[in-house]
């Protein structure tokens, strides 16, 4: 049985880049994600003969803004990306990718192709693609379980659905996770998300 590769990085990334200036601030990027409703952003330079200084993600604006109680209105983008930036080349396989990203602790890398950053690639990129995959681990074992329960998490984060936005962001920051259910008299009511707090929250400038 041949090695299962999942197919290649450029055949799933996203080659739409999204990018802000280093002089934005955080408030004015949550808005620009929640508007092209994507999950990550490239930082220019302000010197136009450099390359992107750094990516931001939700997870940065939740775990290094929103948890941290800074105000997105002052603070700036480039405090809180994450540089250097992560790449991978667009011709390495989606369980290389895979590697890169479980190593590092990222939910994003940055595609390069001749040295010039071409794509995108995200964890929900990866999880699509072992899905999706005619051979591999998922599909091999897809008659003793289902998909999901090999990719799920299965210690649940709760929170009660009256708590505050920064004790829900402080809790994913503590927690290293990217959603929480709500409860309310004890019964499971809901989720909340990095994202619907970046969409909802910072993008809003909702009082945390």
């Amino acid at each position: 049985m041949s090695e299962f590769r999942g197919g290649t990085v450029k055949d799933f990334m996203h080659r739409y880049l999204e990018v802000v200036p280093q002089a934005s601030t955080v408030a004015v990027a949550a808005e620009r994600m929640g508007g092209k409703r994507i999950g990550c952003l490239l930082v220019e330079s302000d010197d136009p003969k450099r390359g992107p200084l750094g990516i931001l993600t939700e997870m940065d604006l939740v775990r290094k803004v929103l948890a941290m109680g800074l105000d997105p209105t002052v603070t700036m983008v480039d405090r809180v990306m994450a540089s250097p930036i992560l790449t991978i080349p667009g011709d390495r396989s989606m369980l290389d990718a895979s590697h890169v990203m479980e190593t590092n602790h990222v939910r994003h890398l940055c595609v390069v192709e001749a040295g010039e950053i071409v794509g995108i690639m995200s964890v929900r990129d990866l999880v699509r693609s072992f899905v999706d995959a005619e051979s591999g681990p998922i599909c091999d074992l897809e008659k003793v379980y289902r998909p999901l329960s090999i990719l799920m998490a299965t210690a649940l984060a709760t929170i009660p659905s009256d708590a505050s936005l920064l004790a829900a962001a402080q809790l994913m920051r503590e927690k290293r996770i990217g959603s929480l259910l709500t409860t309310e008299a004890g019964e499971t009511v809901g989720i909340v998300t990095e994202r619907d707090l970046v969409w909802r929250a910072l993008a809003s400038n909702l009082d945390a």
